[in-house]
């Protein structure tokens, strides 16, 4: 679980660093706007979804 727990964090971080970096660009710079942002905030809400199941499922 503290495994996890650091992953969404630190996945938290780069999405949050993304956020800044396109903030940062003009309104029509998009070839160097950060790919993949979408599925990895996917993956976040996924990943603490799961944490928290787990830490239910304990709790029993």
């Amino acid at each position: 679980m503290a495994q996890a727990e650091e992953l969404s964090f630190r996945i938290s971080d780069l999405l949050c660093w993304c956020a800044g970096f396109n903030a940062a660009l003009g309104a029509d710079d998009h070839d160097r706007r950060p790919m993949g942002v979408e599925a990895i905030r996917e993956l976040n809400i996924a990943l603490k979804r799961a944490m928290s199941k787990a830490e239910k499922g304990k709790s029993k």
